[in-house]
């Protein structure tokens, strides 16, 4: 039986238990609310098992992520040193092409400019991007919390999660 069914039948039962008139009805209503709560709480416990498992098999994907992209950018950087020493070992020997059995390397100017810029540079305004201010949140809601002033638009809730322990 499914969890919502399951709750379904709890609620039902539990009506059945505020509306028996009878010790036979009462008794009745009992054993039916309890038989749905044990089979309730199985269903909660075994959702929880779950819930767990995914829990931890979400954690070790993530390492394995992580250990991926490190062991990448150590490969990147190789990558980068190699081309690197290949490039100056080129210039310092005024050399542009380098033909092989299987590649051939050659020095070739950059298609874009690049340029560095100092941390005293002066440059006009005019060269600057606008950014948009960005609300605080945690701010706004500490001052919130500690006057208990609301703004126009701003409401407060404090939400339920689950914790399985």
């Amino acid at each position: 039986m499914k969890l919502y069914e399951l709750a379904d039948n709890f609620r039902i039962a539990e009506m059945q238990l505020h509306e028996a008139e009878t010790d036979a009805e009462l008794k009745e209503a009992l054993d039916q609310f309890t038989d749905i709560q044990g089979e309730l709480t199985d269903k909660v416990e075994n959702i929880a098992k779950l819930i767990k498992n995914f829990e931890a098999s979400e954690t070790a994907y993530k390492n394995e992520a992580n250990r991926l992209s490190e062991q990448a950018k150590v490969y990147r950087n190789r990558i980068n040193s190699l081309k690197q020493y290949v490039q100056q070992t080129m210039e310092f020997n005024d050399i542009n092409k380098v033909s092989g059995e299987l590649f051939t390397v050659s020095l070739r100017n950059n298609s874009v400019y690049s340029m560095d810029i100092s941390k005293d540079a002066k440059i006009p305004s005019e060269y600057y991007i606008p950014q948009p201010s960005k609300l605080d949140r945690r701010k706004l809601l500490d001052h919130i919390k500690d006057t208990g002033e609301l703004f126009d638009g701003v409401s407060v809730r404090k939400g339920k999660h689950i914790r399985i322990s």
